[in-house]
């Protein structure tokens, strides 16, 4: 079944290859170093993303998660009870969580508390041992930080539009011209409203060889940053989730459950 499926999938994207290449934004090769050439590479890779969703969403009984699957998604229910597969690895209980918590001083004798929660079976340094006897790191950093300057909501509103990376006061460069692969508004049982970016940068060369770039033309995404921040009495907070591709495939579920589980809450200091 998954064979025909890739079969499938394989006739159908090199049909769209020529869809893609036929858009207004001119031809992009791997690897062009002007200025000009990035931004159309940028836009093709769009072009194509979009797509290919559309290729997938249409194609009956596929899903990534089939090949790909999270240590969450191979060992509990959505529901988060314990699959009977999972005895199998000495896994036994609930989906259970620790949580993490970094305070941030305020001079109003009100302090902020960002927390967010890990899923227990993580090690030290994002170590996780996988099901399938793997022993891998589940993503690159996790960091809470205060934007420098005062910021309003409104700055986060235009977020995909002056740029997520630069409205957020990343520090690595990389992430200041990344794609928006996604975008979302959410609100927490205190009332704290956060915006959500999934951003995703692609190295400037790669090999044309490469088996997931599929000869379109484009180097295939990296590096990925799950992003969320909010803004409290004119400060901003920015949670930034980092991992590569390979730390994307396995533990995706489990790093979109983190980003979620993220609350600032704001409370008096003891010395106020």
């Amino acid at each position: 079944m998954r064979l025909a499926i890739r079969l499938f999938l394989t006739i159908y994207l090199n049909s769209l290859v020529s869809r893609v290449h036929s858009l207004s934004f001119g031809t992009c090769r791997t690897g062009m170093k002007t200025k000009d050439g990035v931004e159309l590479q940028q836009v093709n890779r769009r072009a194509f993303v979009s797509l290919v969703s559309s290729a997938l969403i249409c194609t009956p009984g596929y899903s990534r998660a089939d090949e790909d699957a999270d240590l969450t998604t191979q060992l509990f229910n959505s529901d988060g009870s314990l699959k009977e597969s999972a005895s199998e690895y000495g896994v036994t209980g609930e989906l259970q969580f620790k949580t993490i918590s970094v305070s941030f001083p305020s001079n109003d004798g009100i302090s902020v508390e960002a927390s967010y929660n890990l899923p227990s079976l993580w090690k030290d340094n994002y170590m996780v041992l996988y099901p399938d006897g793997i022993e891998a790191r589940a993503c690159e950093e996790i960091n809470i930080f205060q934007k420098a300057d005062t910021a309003t909501v409104k700055e986060l509103e235009k977020a995909s539009l002056v740029g997520v990376g630069r409205t957020l006061g990343l520090t690595d460069r990389r992430f200041l011209s990344a794609d928006i692969i996604g975008g979302r508004k959410r609100q927490d049982d205190e009332g704290v409203t956060y915006f959500e970016f999934d951003i995703a940068v692609a190295p400037a060369f790669c090999a044309g060889n490469d088996k997931e770039n599929l000869g379109l033309g484009f180097c295939s995404y990296d590096s990925i940053a799950l992003l969320s921040a909010t803004v409290l009495d004119g400060i901003m907070y920015v949670f930034s989730l980092e991992c590569n591709k390979d730390e994307w495939k396995r533990s995706n579920s489990d790093l979109k459950l983190i980003r979620s589980s993220l609350k600032f809450k704001q409370q008096s200091s003891p010395s106020a």
